[in-house]
């Protein structure tokens, strides 16, 4: 009985520190100014935008509308979206997998983006590129995953409003199926229906509507995309990776079942080379343990992580970053940093891994000497390889000349980062070179997870109350007595029991919850926990919602007092055991 009682008790402490904490904690500030980076990380992504740009809430002053003639090859709308870098084309799958990892640390961060005041920015964000993942999805077996061409692109350097060669859409269906662009748009959507579930429900349903048929379309026809330029291997991760969003989205269990037994059929418990567009095997990893914290789960994203960590196989620069690659290597270090920050949040090797996201993230805003990001920091890049913002003001001429000018870009691109340094930390501010100078939005999108991360750890002192409510929460499920519906039962380890309980007449007094480590269910400490968790889901019910957790307190909620509705067989008879 104590346990269920100090649970209780605990329960209600960690509901009023997080929905106070904004107000009464003093966060800690670093030497780097999170909500900078943040706000001109959302910048960077309405850089990025195609389509019809508003005058009105456009905050780029050098872009404009631009591609309002982009159509399907039946004359369909696909227009909007992003801009994939330095050029004009827009490639589905490294877009989409942007849109998950963005959409995922804003689901477990949300804190740090409403603090920053970038909140809304963030959704307008996620939505422009999501509303064109809606026009791409022309019917339920079509998908268009690109539109331009990198070909015709490459004899061009001009802004993307002053473009007039043709730009052919590319799609898949099922007789040419792409289930690795498909299936990652569908995990996009999933989590992106999450964050619109309070603000735009309609919006979320939509979204949510277009994932699944999404995902049982990449499911049922299989293949590979005929990607170029973000060609892929496989694509049993994001066939795992769009399941386990799905559960999140729906919390039908069928889909994370079925994500469990595509990480079997696809072996997603091998270590990846890095966490990348083409690889999303540890994301799928964390997100399953997640759901049921199996130790296989564990051990596989560990000997993932193992090998970032110092002593690991990933070698580091002189200055400390772990470098994967001399193309882009900063983003292959912040996505992982992103994960290793989910992954401290779950419980796993949470010292570690929270500092070898600060030393990465750092690493990249200053610690090297030099910032990585356009606009912020000391010594920040001026040359980033970027056709909108090595252009001129317009209306003046943007050409080759521009492209081979060794002045700064005329415009500032706030908030990108760029590919980054050599093995020993040199590099040079050169927009001719793709390997250190380009940009791209996938290299991004984990780097602003991982800001985001860190800014909620200020906002914390490194607590995650989000994590401490799910997991009290599957406590009082671990609890349950009577008949357990299996569609939504998350602890493994139980099933039906006690399905004879009964009164002294016959009646049912099957349900509610036994009181700790036995198997009575007394009623007097679980009527004071039902009390005492309904006046934190009353006074708090922001929190839960802020957490993603009202749902499943809920379903907790009803499940005692469904049980105390039968035990009140007569006006005045009760029973209490």
């Amino acid at each position: 009985m104590e346990v269920t009682i100090k649970c209780m008790q605990f329960t209600c402490f960690v509901l009023l520190v997080l929905h106070l904490q904004g107000n009464l904690a003093t966060p800690s500030k670093g030497i780097y100014d999170y909500n900078d980076v943040l706000h001109k990380s959302n910048l960077f992504y309405e850089a990025q935008r195609s389509g019809y740009i508003s005058e009105a809430t456009n905050r780029i002053p050098y872009r404009a509308s631009s591609a309002l003639g982009d159509q399907g090859y039946f004359g369909e709308n696909l227009t909007g979206g992003w801009y994939d870098g330095l050029n004009h084309v827009k490639h589905g799958l490294p877009m989409a997998a942007s849109v998950t990892n963005l959409a995922w640390g804003m689901i477990r961060y949300k804190e740090a983006y409403i603090d920053a005041g970038e909140w809304e920015y963030a959704l307008e964000n996620i939505k422009w590129a999501t509303d064109y993942f809606i026009r791409c999805h022309s019917d339920t077996e079509t998908y268009y995953y690109q539109v331009g061409s990198t070909d015709l692109e490459s004899s061009y350097w001009g802004r993307p409003e002053d473009m007039t060669m043709d730009r052919p859409p590319a799609m898949v269906n099922a007789s040419f199926p792409g289930s690795d662009v498909t299936g990652e748009t569908a995990a996009a959507m999933a989590a992106s229906s999450i964050l619109f579930q309070q603000s735009d429900p309609t919006y979320s349903t939509t979204l949510l509507q277009h994932a699944r048929e999404l995902f049982t379309f990449a499911n049922t026809y299989r293949g590979l995309y005929p990607g170029q330029v973000y060609s892929s291997s496989d694509y049993g991760d994001e066939l795992g990776l769009a399941a386990c969003w799905l559960y999140y989205a729906t919390n039908n269990i069928s889909y994370i079942q079925t994500a469990e037994a595509l990480y079997d059929e696809f072996n997603l418990g091998t270590p990846s080379w890095a966490y990348s567009v083409k690889n999303k095997n540890p994301a799928v990893q964390i997100l399953l343990y997640e759901y049921n914290q199996d130790q296989r789960y564990q051990t596989a994203i560990t000997t993932y992580m193992n090998r970032w960590l110092p002593g690991g196989n990933v070698p580091r620069t002189p200055k400390g970053l772990a470098y994967r690659n001399k193309w882009g290597t900063l983003r292959y270090a912040a996505n992982t940093a992103f994960l290793a920050l989910v992954a401290a949040d779950l419980g796993i090797n949470p010292v570690a891994h929270r500092d070898f996201a600060k030393t990465q993230i750092r690493y990249m805003l200053g610690d090297s000497g030099r910032s990585y990001v356009v606009g912020y920091g000391v010594n920040p890049p001026e040359r980033p390889k970027h056709k909108a913002s090595a252009c001129p003001d317009m209306p003046n001429t943007c050409d080759q000349s521009t492209f081979l000018s060794p002045d700064p870009n005329p415009q500032i691109l706030y908030g990108a980062l760029v590919g980054g340094p050599d093995a020993n930390d040199n590099w040079v501010d050169d927009r001719s070179d793709s390997k250190t100078n380009k940009v791209t939005c996938d290299f991004n999108a984990g780097f602003q997870s991982a800001v985001a991360g860190l800014k909620y750890l200020e906002l914390t002192g490194g607590y995650d109350y989000i994590e401490v409510i799910h997991q009290s929460i599957r406590f009082y499920e671990a609890q349950r007595s009577g008949d357990l519906p299996e569609a939504t039962n998350r602890i493994p380890y139980r099933s039906d029991s006690a399905l004879g309980d009964q009164g002294f007449y016959g009646e049912d007094l099957t349900g509610g919850w036994y009181d700790s480590g036995d198997h009575v269910k007394f009623g007097q400490p679980m009527a004071a926990s039902l009390t005492n968790l309904a006046w934190g889901m009353i006074l708090f019910e922001d929190a839960y919602r802020a957490a993603n957790a009202w749902d499943f307190a809920l379903e907790g909620i009803r499940w005692v007092s469904d049980y105390f509705v039968k035990c009140h067989v007569a006006p005045e008879s009760f029973y209490y055991q």
